[in-house]
């Protein structure tokens, strides 16, 4: 058996039906993915921030680059709507994808929205 077959032995084990089981499945892993995908651009970010954007959808005391703090929400944000997908029985296919991507895209816009508003920053902001 190699040891992909074993990786999809153990996850079939598990028998996963729920949201809420795959979620507490993959509770260590998601933090952890979003923090070193942050981490490679940039070196500031720490794993109590990104634990923090997960937990309580904000930061204190960072003062590294807010894109990096986008991003993070994005990957918390893409593990949630995964979550629901996964609770419908949806298909991962080139649709879902799509409509993800166009979720991430909409709240990214509507907080850019917000942003200029509230601090009448020019346009351009992540």
């Amino acid at each position: 058996m190699t040891d992909y077959e074993k990786a999809i032995a153990l996850w079939q084990q598990k028998n996963i039906t729920t949201d809420a089981a795959l979620s507490e499945a993959l509770n260590g892993q998601r933090i952890s993915f979003a923090y070193h995908s942050g981490k490679i651009e940039n070196d500031s970010i720490t794993y109590h921030d990104t634990r923090e954007i997960f937990e309580h959808d904000g930061v204190t005391s960072y003062t590294g680059d807010l894109r990096t703090l986008f991003e993070i929400r994005n990957s918390r944000d893409a593990h949630e709507f995964f979550l629901a997908a996964f609770n419908e029985k949806r298909t991962l296919d080139e649709a879902f994808i799509k409509e993800l991507q166009r979720h991430i895209f909409m709240r990214n816009l509507r907080t850019s929205i917000r942003l200029q508003t509230a601090t009448g920053a020019p346009e351009g902001l992540p």
